[in-house]
C-alpha cells in the first residue's frame, strides 16, 4: 500500500543530495500549496451553494465575533482606547477575505485571539513609558515586520519542520489557549463587580452562566432524540444566535432587570475609527530608531501565528496520512 508521502509529490522522501534539503528550494511549498488547490477554488465556491454552508456561516460568524468582542473590551481598556469594536471586525474581515482567496486554504477562519490581545496590550505597556502617540505606528511596523517574515518563512519552506512537533507540544498549546479563554471571561465578570456594584455583577455571572447552559443544552439536542431531526437541526445550527440574541434581549427587559444598567459594549459609529484618526495608521513617520525596535517583536508575532496556525493543520494531516 502506498504511503501519504509517495503519494504526495511535495514529498522528500528518496530524494538526495541538495534536493533533499527544503531550505534549498525557495517556494516549493507555495507552488504545490497553489498547485493542490487550485482545482478545486471553483468548486469552494459552487458546492458552498447549500443549507449547510449557510448554518455554517451563521455559526462561525457568532463563534469568531463573540471572543473578539471579549478580548476587544480587554484592549480597549488596557489601550487606553486606542482598539475598538469597528477595528476588530475591519481587521477580521480583511484578513479572512484575503487568505481565503490567496492563502490556498479558504476554510481557515481569521480571528482574533486572547495571545493577540495580550500581546497587543504589552506591547502598549512598554511604549507607553516614553509615548504613548509611538503607539499606533509602532504597532503598524510590528505587523510590518511580521508580515516580511512570514514570507520568508513561507518562501523557505520553514513551514515544513512543524513535523518534528509532538502531539504534547501541539495540545499544551492548545490547552494554553482554551485557559486564556477562560480567564478573559472571568476578567471580563470581574470588572463588572469591580468597576460597578455587586448587583451588576451578580445579573452578570448570572447571565453568562446561564448562556453557556443555553448553549451547551441546544447542541446537546442536535445530538440527542427529542423532537423531529429538523427541528433537533435547527436548534443545533442556530445554538448562539439563539441564545445571543435572547440573552442580551433578557438584560433589557422593562423594571429590575433593565433598571440594573450593566456595562455595555463600547461602541463608535459606523464605518469610523474609535479615536478620530485616519483609518490609515501613518506608519512612516514613527523614528528609524522605532522602526528597528519594532523588528523583534514582529518576529515574536510571526513565530506566534506559525505556530498556532500550523500547529492546527497538524490533526488534519495526520488524518489524510492514515
Amino acid at each position: 500500500m502506498a504511503t501519504f508521502a509517495e503519494k504526495d509529490p511535495y514529498g522528500y522522501d528518496g530524494l538526495t543530495g541538495w534536493k533533499s534539503y527544503r531550505l534549498l528550494r525557495p517556494g516549493r511549498g507555495m507552488y504545490h500549496d497553489i498547485r493542490r488547490r487550485l482545482p478545486y477554488y471553483k468548486s469552494d465556491l459552487i458546492d458552498a451553494l447549500t443549507y449547510r454552508t449557510a448554518a455554517s456561516i451563521v455559526r462561525m460568524y457568532f463563534v469568531n465575533l463573540l471572543p473578539a468582542l471579549a478580548f476587544i473590551l480587554d484592549m480597549y481598556r488596557r489601550t487606553d482606547e486606542q482598539f475598538g469594536v469597528n477595528e476588530a471586525l475591519f481587521a477580521s474581515a480583511l484578513a479572512a477575505m484575503i487568505f481565503s482567496i490567496f492563502g490556498a486554504q479558504p476554510l481557515t477562519i481569521v480571528g482574533i485571539t486572547g495571545l493577540i490581545s495580550l500581546f497587543n496590550y504589552t506591547i502598549y505597556d512598554i511604549i507607553k513609558i516614553y509615548d504613548p502617540a509611538l503607539y499606533p505606528p509602532f504597532l503598524g511596523w510590528v505587523g510590518i515586520w511580521a508580515a516580511v517574515f512570514h514570507w520568508l518563512f513561507a518562501i523557505w519552506n520553514i513551514s515544513d519542520y512543524m513535523r518534528y512537533v509532538t502531539d504534547f507540544s501541539s495540545q499544551s498549546f492548545g490547552m494554553y489557549v482554551g485557559i486564556i479563554y477562560i480567564i478573559k471571561g472571568v476578567e471580563e465578570l470581574v470588572a463588572e463587580f469591580t468597576s460597578f456594584n455587586s448587583t451588576q455583577g451578580f445579573l452578570s455571572c448570572v447571565i453568562a452562566i446561564l448562556y453557556f447552559g443555553t448553549i451547551y443544552s441546544l447542541e446537546n439536542i442536535g445530538r440527542s432524540t427529542l423532537f423531529k431531526p429538523w427541528f433537533r437541526s435547527i436548534l443545533a445550527d442556530y445554538a448562539y444566535p439563539i441564545g445571543t440574541i435572547f440573552w442580551v434581549g433578557f438584560a433589557h427587559i422593562p423594571g429590575p432587570l433593565e433598571n440594573t444598567n450593566i456595562s455595555y459594549l463600547p461602541i463608535s459609529p459606523a464605518f469610523e475609527p474609535t479615536l478620530p484618526r485616519n483609518w490609515v495608521v501613518p506608519f512612516w513617520t514613527l523614528p528609524v530608531k522605532w522602526v528597528f525596535v519594532a523588528l523583534p517583536i514582529g518576529f515574536l508575532v510571526m513565530l506566534l501565528f506559525y505556530y498556532d496556525h500550523v500547529r492546527m493543520t497538524i490533526p488534519y494531516i495526520q488524518i489524510i496520512a492514515r
